[in-house]
């Protein structure tokens, strides 16, 4: 597993990259969303966000800190 930088109060810090790519994996039907939340030891309702932002085609960061843009469905599915 690899290792993210943690904020002050021990959670770790998911680079939007980072979540993208694991996205990728329900996306292209590899994992279920339960499978990908227990593999990277996180909470399934995280990894539901994730999924249902980047499936929504949010503009904005799959993360409420940062302010980056995603890759569209589309990208993901086609393997841009």
């Amino acid at each position: 597993m690899e290792t993210h930088r943690r904020d002050l109060d021990g959670r770790r810090i998911f680079t939007t990259q980072f979540k993208q790519k694991q996205i990728t994996w329900i996306v292209r039907h590899k994992l279920t969303v339960a499978e990908l939340a227990r593999e990277l030891a996180m909470s399934l309702s995280i990894v539901r966000q994730w999924h249902h932002l980047t499936m929504n085609g949010d503009s904005t960061s799959v993360d409420a800190k940062q302010k980056e843009k995603i890759v569209p469905v589309s990208d993901l599915r086609s393997g841009r």
